[in-house]
């Protein structure tokens, strides 16, 4: 009942059009454009993020609003033209339509020898027809068949106003084979999809598909391809372009062949979608089967932060070589950095409000990021983003607004910007997520993007910089931290643990390799200093805030058997336990750390992965830990992030 109605109301809105002035009725067109703008939101949005995409920071932000509002226009104008088609005469055809080299569609149709009339969704495109008729040539095309029948055959009778015949997709193609063996000219649309089993071009930087029949009937009949373009100048002013035939190749290689005319006349239609962009149909999901994925990673300055993103992007990695060769990932790394820590605060407050109004409205981004980062944020175009802790989530959301593209939050993002928000939470199974919360992992170790080569190539930098022997020397790589909240460690039981580890160490005849944090407190290196420097068992030695060396902790854990870890750092004892160390962890702080830290030991200790040990029984649990068994527990959990990334695709 409802498509009769909507027949019915364009059936009178056409009577309405073909009597008012040609001007005046796309000037109409245009008004009621604007004036249920509101209800196009979402075609605009499409059509904002193909033209971010195709064309990068080309277009600012407002310039792609504006060129959008005239894509919009001209889609009007073209539905009311389309209304008015049974008033276009000869007359209103030789005034308001120029056609650049007719020679050559004359020449194509004269030959007889079946012509292919390919044009794409530029300008007009209905036109065509008409333009055909009107040269004594009435043109069948091939069309899709419309969802609601009665619109289809209504749409139908508009184009056979002018000799115009649909041949419908599926079993009609036998039809237009037909007219081009008899030696007839036929018109298609040449820019669709190939959906998901078309072949692989690549359009605008992106590896897409593109429907390869067209091009294989062309090579088979012997039938000439023709690229005709329309594009409106002004009001109801037309210029049709009628391009030189398109040659295919011929080698022998029919799939070879047709696909180097596809990725041809893909580069052909770039030029022209170039000389005009604000007429074509960027409000189709062009990309929908797209194989190039631009993946965003925004870090800021928080080393495991950084740490974790980065393990996700080599997930990524891991995962491209399971997929089919067509997927390439590009990836970028956004360094982030805020204006301050108060203008920090201050966006996590703004971005909750303004979310959904983001897209197209990044410029704030210069409020409260430096102006590099927030320049290269506004102008970045990303199908995934990459972010870790709560300080970037509510970036992440809104790039993903800005793009249309899937998010991925490593931990638990805090209140508003839960990890419900996002396509894909990776969480520690010490952070509790609400029940049945689709699109999230848990994971009992941190993810990180260590893997053999990074440890191998770490070990070897690690053990020239500091002069270390040749492995077989039995070591332990200790790992202080500092604050983290209301938890800090005392000076004096962490100089008895230093004492005790020391003792521990020379009795046993094991290597000390030391390392400080960023968080560490001035008061604690200092102590460090005091008791290790010189030491016989300490053989490296490294205060980050002083000087450092790069990847100097994943260089320690290659060259050690023991780590030992202050309880701060589930990061770094997520690092040890992953490259498979026996590993202590050092309970050495006031008692303050939060729940998730307590329940991430408990995880660990439960599935003995790790041991805990104070001042008191450090000596003994050193003894211990040797007995750890090492397990592979990255296995599995790669594999489920992968499985999950995957799905994101």
């Amino acid at each position: 009942m409802g498509e009769i109605i909507v027949v019915y109301f364009l059936r009178l809105l056409a009577i309405m059009l073909r009597a008012m002035p040609a001007g005046w009725a796309l000037a109409l067109g245009c008004g009621v454009s604007r004036l249920i703008g509101w209800a196009l939101s979402k075609r605009k949005a499409i059509a904002y993020v193909n033209l971010k995409a195709a064309y990068g920071n080309r277009f600012s932000a407002r310039e792609r609003r504006r060129m959008i509002q005239r894509v919009m226009d001209r889609l009007a104008q073209n539905v009311v033209e389309i209304l008015r088609f049974p008033k276009i005469d000869q007359a209103y055809f030789k005034k308001h339509v120029v056609i650049e080299h007719v020679e050559r569609y004359e020449s194509a149709a004269d030959a007889k020898k079946g012509a292919i009339l390919i044009t794409p969704h530029l300008g007009n495109w209905e036109f065509i027809q008409v333009v055909s008729a009107f040269l004594g040539r009435p043109l069948p095309i091939l069309a899709r068949r419309q969802r609601h029948s009665q619109l289809d055959d209504y749409l139908n009778e508009l184009r056979s106003s002018h000799g115009a015949r649909a041949i419908h997709r599926g079993g009609g193609v036998r039809d237009l084979i037909r007219v081009l063996k008899e030696g007839g000219t036929v018109g298609v649309l040449g820019d669709l999809s190939g959906g998901r089993d078309g072949e692989v071009i690549r359009f605008f930087g992106r590896k897409t598909t593109a429907p390869s029949g067209l091009f294989t009937i062309a090579r088979r009949t012997g039938s000439t391809l023709l690229p005709c373009f329309i594009a409106r100048e002004h009001g109801p002013y037309h210029r049709v372009y009628v391009g030189e035939t398109f040659p295919l190749p011929q080698t022998g290689d029919e799939r070879e062949d047709v696909r180097k005319g596809l990725e041809a006349y893909y580069r052909l239609l770039e030029t022209w979608i170039d000389r005009f962009p604000d007429q074509w149909l960027w409000v189709y999901k062009r990309w929908k089967y797209c194989y190039t994925k631009r993946i965003l990673v925004l870090t800021d300055d928080r080393a495991g932060h950084t740490s974790q993103s980065e393990a996700i992007r080599f997930e990524f990695e891991r995962l491209r070589t399971a997929l089919p060769p067509e997927y390439e990932f590009e990836f970028r790394t956004l360094q982030v950095e805020f204006r301050s820590r108060w203008h920090q605060k201050l966006f996590y407050v703004f971005a909750a409000c303004f979310l959904p109004f983001a897209r197209s409205r990044l410029a704030v981004l210069k409020w409260f990021f430096q102006p590099e980062s927030a320049k290269a944020l506004e102008d970045v175009h990303a199908d995934i983003i990459i972010s870790a802790g709560s300080a970037l989530a509510p970036l992440n959301l809104l790039l993903k607004e800005e793009n249309l593209a899937r998010s991925i939050a490593v931990m638990k993002p805090s209140f508003p910007f839960g990890p419900h928000r996002f396509d894909l939470a990776v969480v520690p199974a010490h952070d509790i997520l609400p029940k049945g919360l689709a699109g999230a992992v848990q994971t009992v170790i941190s993810p990180s993007r260590i893997d053999d080569v990074l440890l191998e190539a770490s070990r070897e930098n690690l053990r020239r910089a500091a002069s270390l022997s040749p492995d077989g020397a039995n070591r332990i790589s200790v790992f202080i931290g500092g604050r983290a909240k209301a938890f800090r460690i005392e000076p004096e039981p962490f100089r008895q643990w230093l004492s005790e580890l020391k003792s521990y160490a020379q009795n046993s005849g094991y290597e000390l390799l030391v390392t400080t944090s960023r968080r560490t407190d001035p008061e604690l290196s200092e102590l460090v200093k005091s008791e290790l420097t010189g030491h016989p068992s300490c053989k490296l030695l490294i205060i980050a805030n002083e000087s450092n060396i790069e990847h100097a902790a994943y260089g320690m854990l290659a060259l050690s058997q023991i780590a030992v870890v202050t309880e701060d750092s589930i990061s770094m004892i997520s690092d040890a336990v992953r490259t498979h160390k026996r590993v202590l962890v050092a309970n050495i702080g006031n008692g303050k750390l939060s729940k998730k830290h307590k329940r991430f030991h408990d995880t660990l200790m439960s599935q003995a992965l790790i041991q805990v040990a104070g001042v008191a029984d450090l000596k003994q649990k050193l003894a211990l830990v040797s007995e750890l068994k090492s397990q592979d527990v990255d296995k599995v959990q790669s594999r489920n992030i992968q499985e999950a990334l995957r799905k994101l695709l």
